[in-house]
Parts: structure tokens; sequence; C-alpha cells
């Protein structure tokens, strides 16, 4: 009996929407014949990548690689922009011990993204391991089909009056311990 190869484990279908695990509509992609089968197939969000059906979308295919080339280029800019201006930078409110009160992911880098430059990145593509819990500068990996680019974020941390004054006391209190123990 033939050994199984990967390309057999797996069938093309060309996608007819755009789908959350998958990538763009009318993009060629590789799946499991019982996910198509089971799940998209059923809903009507592929169809089998055969020769005529590949003839009767090509139309839409090319249509949807050329805004992915745009889409592409539109990314390219906005990384070239944050290149030049030393990337984005967030504050975020810290207690005494400058520990920050919520932790940065994803989400809120697309956000300051967006607010700044306006342009939408997806939340799925930055691929932030762990939300940031403390103020510094970061390169947040990005990865869109073949695009790999690192976003630069800059952390800084911002207290209210009180908040400074016990910072200062409890800095003050170890530089104190510190003479101390000398």
């Amino acid at each position: 009996m033939p050994r199984r190869r990967p390309e057999n484990r797996t069938i093309e279908v060309i996608l007819l929407e755009q789908h959350k695990d998958l990538w763009e509509k009318y993009e060629i992609v590789r799946v499991k014949p019982i996910f198509a089968r089971n799940v998209l197939l059923p809903q009507w969000l592929v169809v089998l990548a055969t020769p005529d059906m590949m003839h009767k979308y090509q139309v839409q295919m090319q249509k949807a690689k050329e805004s992915l080339a745009k889409k592409v280029s539109k990314l390219e800019e906005l990384f070239a922009k944050m290149q030049q201006e030393w990337g984005v930078s967030l504050s975020k409110k810290v207690n005494e011990k400058e520990v920050m009160y919520d932790k940065v992911d994803a989400q809120d880098i697309a956000k300051l993204i967006e607010d700044t430059y306006g342009i939408k990145l997806d939340v799925r593509n930055i691929k932030l391991k762990k939300p940031i819990d403390k103020a510094g500068d970061y390169k947040v990996p990005y990865k869109y089909k073949e695009l790999e680019r690192n976003l630069l974020i800059t952390i800084k941390w911002e207290q209210d009056k009180k908040t400074a004054e016990k910072a200062k006391e409890l800095h003050d209190a170890e530089e104190a311990k510190e003479e101390e123990a000398k």
C-alpha cells in the first residue's frame, strides 16, 4: 500500500466568502477534506478548485489578486511611515511600583495604529506572544501573507499626582535602606 503524502491529505478549494480561519475571498487554499466536507461546503463558503470552477471564477480571482497587491502596498507605505516616525507611542497608567494597571494586547495596538494612521490592521496578523505589561520600546511582529514586518511600539507610563508622590516616597525609602546597608 503506498504511503500517504501531505499533498494527498488536503484538497484545494476556492473561497467564496472570507473565512476567519482561512484567507481572502476568491483565493485558492488547501484544506483537509473532512473540514471542507463538514464545514465549508454545506455553508456554501467554498467550491472545489476543479478546472471548470477555476475558469468560472477566473475574473473574480484576478480582481482579488489585484486588491491583495493594493493592500500589501498600503501596508508597505504604513511600515515605511512608521519607520520614519520611529513607530507609535502609547501611554498607560501605572501604580506606585510602576506596574501597569492593564496590559497592552494586539487589539490595543491595532486600535492605536488605526487612530494614528487611519489604516485598520487585522488583529489576527499581529503576532504578539503575550500582552505587554511594562513600559519600554517593543518590536511586535506583523505577518500578512508573505509580508513580515515589525511594528515599533513605545509604551510610556503616566502617573497621577498621588501615585507619583507615593512612588517618590517608595523610591526615597529604598535609597535610604541602601545607604544604611553600606
